[in-house]
């Protein structure tokens, strides 16, 4: 009994669902919430077409060094991944499951590049953005007629 109790509290604890946010639970600015709504279009190219358009904004974001507007940017951005990887589910199996760990590495670098905007650190988030780019060219390799118009 005193081996399943903890077993069985473990369990119950993985099973719930936990929002997740690129970083944590950290307070937010008064009057900042997070976006996590993106377009909801129906098939991949239109979310490819909306990402790549926040790629864009994303990119002069960070030229620009507008870690403000980097923070809303990348949570649509990668809300609009977390879509197509939802809208690529029809796909065959061994393709599927390429294509998807590369949306995921790309959310993923959508994420890092999201905590280093909210830290203000210029260089690394130069270099977050160029990893993220390079995230979406694979992306774009491994999807290639679903998602192109």
């Amino acid at each position: 009994m005193r081996i399943i109790t903890p077993c069985l509290t473990l369990v119950l604890l993985g099973a719930l669902q936990m929002p997740s946010f690129a970083h944590g639970n950290e307070p937010h600015a008064e009057g900042t919430v997070h976006e996590t709504e993106a377009v909801t279009p129906a098939d991949a190219k239109t979310i490819w077409q909306a990402a790549t358009g926040l790629v864009q904004q994303v990119e002069t974001a960070t030229k620009a060094n507008d870690f403000t507007a980097l923070h809303s940017l990348t949570e649509k951005l990668a809300a609009s991944l977390q879509q197509l990887k939802s809208a690529t589910a029809e796909m065959p199996e061994q393709r599927r499951i390429r294509l998807h760990g590369a949306i995921s590495q790309a959310i993923s670098t959508t994420d890092e590049l999201h905590q280093s905007a909210d830290k203000n650190d210029a260089p690394l988030t130069a270099e977050k953005q160029i990893r993220l780019q390079s995230a979406l060219r694979l992306v774009e390799a491994l999807a290639g007629e679903v998602i192109k118009p």
